[in-house]
């Protein structure tokens, strides 16, 4: 198990910040790299202030040459299942990949504190467990012994993508209010990611 923790500051107030993650992250898919769409398939709420979401995220990832015949659509779309809390302004989630639900497991909490009145700090902590030694052809010896490095090395791949949600959610923010603004008031919009 490959356990990951970090923070970011996003320029914006708390409240912009949390009801953009929850309610709009369909509409910030153009400013997040790698990501091709997001789906929401459920929605509803549990309990006053608590809301239970599933949201089907499809990469627009495109493997190398090598291995490309190898990764199917399947392998590049993942659920997100997630209930968030309005009081404590966190939310618990995990991922759910149908092509490799008996192999993977991505889950964690993450929460948003104010920083002041225009910035929000966002906590994101988790847990990456890969069963090497239930892939396929892989004896179980070797898929224990190699579990660690390939969670690992699967985690470094996977934090840089879970970080540019938050980044995604600045610029989605920040384009929000510079739309706000009006024509010629705007110092510009940020691009969508590349």
């Amino acid at each position: 198990m490959a356990e990951f923790h970090f923070t970011d500051t996003i320029p914006h107030p708390l409240e912009a910040c949390y009801e953009a993650m929850r309610d709009h992250m369909c509409e910030f898919t153009p400013y997040l790299h790698d990501v091709k769409e997001i789906k929401l398939l459920e929605r509803r709420e549990v309990a006053p202030g608590r809301h239970y979401l599933v949201n089907l995220w499809v990469s627009s990832y495109e493997p190398p040459a090598l291995i490309r015949r190898f990764v199917t659509p399947e392998m590049l779309r993942w659920r997100d299942i997630v209930t968030w809390d309005d009081e404590t302004r966190s939310w618990q989630w995990r991922f759910e990949s149908p092509a490799f639900s008996e192999v993977v497991c991505c889950e964690g909490t993450n929460s948003m504190r104010a920083l002041g009145e225009a910035a929000t700090e966002i906590t994101l902590a988790g847990r990456l467990d890969i069963l090497v030694e239930k892939l396929p052809g892989v004896p179980s010896f070797i898929g224990r012994s190699v579990r660690p490095q390939v969670e690992r090395f699967i985690l470094g791949l996977v934090e840089p993508r879970l970080r540019g949600i938050d980044e995604g959610l600045a610029r989605y923010l920040s384009a929000v209010a510079a739309s706000a603004k009006g024509p010629g008031q705007a110092a510009g919009t940020p691009a969508p990611a590349a």
